[in-house]
Formats: C-alpha cells, structure tokens, sequence
C-alpha cells in the first residue's frame, strides 16, 4: 500500500511538473487599471519588451484616461521563436483572442504591434467597432507607423492612443501620409502647368523667330 501511494504521490508530481508552463503562461499577469465609474479598464501586454516601466506607466495614464465608455488596450505581442512569418489576418485573431480572454466582447479598441508580422493593427469590438471603421482604422496605423520603423514604439503607440480618442470623442484625424502625398501630387501638377505653359511660350516664339526671318519685314 505505501509503495501504491509513493508510485500515486509520484505521478501527479510528475503531472504538475508538465502543466507548470501552462499554468504560469495561463496566469500572465499585467498591467489593468479599472475605471471605477464604468467598469472599463485599461490594459498593456508588452510581451515583446518594447517598453520601459516609466514608458509603460505614461501609456497607462493615457489610456486609462479614456475608459469612460470602453475598454482600452495596448498589446506588443513578440516576434515567433521560430523566426516564422505571421500574417496580418493571424496578427488579428491573436489580438482579438487576448481580448476577449480579458474582457470578452464588451465595447473595446485595441492598439497592437506586432513584431512578428511587422503589422500595427486597430482591432476595435463591440459599439467601438463601428464608431472606427476599417478607414479610420487606416489613418491611425499610418500616422504611428513612422514612429515604428524607428524604434520609437512609446510615440508609436502614444500617437495611436491620441487619435483614436479623437475619434470616440466624435473627431475627425489627419492622415499624415495621405497629406504628404496631395503636397507631393499638388507640387507635380503645378510643375507639369508651368512646363506646358512654358513650352506654348518657347513654341510662340520660335515662330515668331521663323516668321521673321522668312518673311522680314521690309
């Protein structure tokens, strides 16, 4: 009987063993602050170490500024560790999965870098997803974007955070990229003008030029 249970005591050792990673990555914490008037709460998964705790902590008073009416949160998810390619459409299933794992489908707007897909995504869920749509979605990856490529990943997600609260406040945002390439378009419209205005010049006065001295004037 005492050999039964030393082999029993044994086994489930064996067994917790085994479920001690699952467990531990189940139990990930991080950092939540809970709107106490709406029960919203603001949430960062830096899984990809892209933040400092001073970084972190700024991101946090500005995201937990506008839990009024939703859940706010910001996810860094880590590149593969088999170096594998992610796609954009897996980037957002995992982001939504991590949502709603925390706060189901309730009103919600996620702000995600992904370093495995070097994809930045606006993945929004309940009302949220249809005060920003895909086009406003757009704007705000394209405005942070920038800031990514250049390590920058605090203003990245800061200027990601900025415009998506003007857009639940009912704001309109800027498309920073979108402006310069109507400079760049405007710039070579008015370059093509003068060039065309400048060749009927030139043309005018070659004939001019001809007429003259074909048909001088006597």
């Amino acid at each position: 009987m005492k050999q039964f249970n030393k082999i029993l005591i044994s086994f489930f050792a064996f067994i917790l063993v085994i479920l001690c990673p699952f467990t531990s990555k189940a139990a990930f914490q991080y950092p939540k602050v809970v709107n106490p008037d709406s029960n919203y709460a603001a949430f960062i998964i830096d899984e990809a170490s892209l933040l400092s705790d001073e970084e972190e902590q700024e991101i946090m008073e500005v995201a937990s500024s506008m839990t009024a009416g939703c859940n706010i949160g910001v996810f860094l998810f880590k590149e593969s560790l088999d170096g594998s390619f992610v796609t954009e459409q897996e980037t957002v299933s995992r982001a939504k999965e991590v949502y709603r794992s925390i706060a189901q489908d309730n009103n919600g707007t996620v702000f995600v870098i992904d370093m495995a897909s070097r994809y930045i995504e606006v993945v929004n869920f309940g009302d949220n997803a249809y005060i920003i749509n895909s086009y406003d979605c757009s704007n705000i990856t394209d405005n942070a974007y920038g800031y990514a490529t250049d390590g920058e990943y605090k203003k990245c997600v800061l200027r990601g955070l900025q415009d998506i609260d003007k857009l639940l406040e009912g704001h309109s945002i800027p498309n920073s990229m979108k402006v310069v390439n109507n400079i760049v378009f405007a710039i070579f419209i008015g370059l093509m003008i003068n060039f065309i205005v400048l060749s009927i010049i030139l043309i005018a006065l070659i004939v001019s030029l001809l007429n003259y001295l074909l048909y001088p004037i006597i």
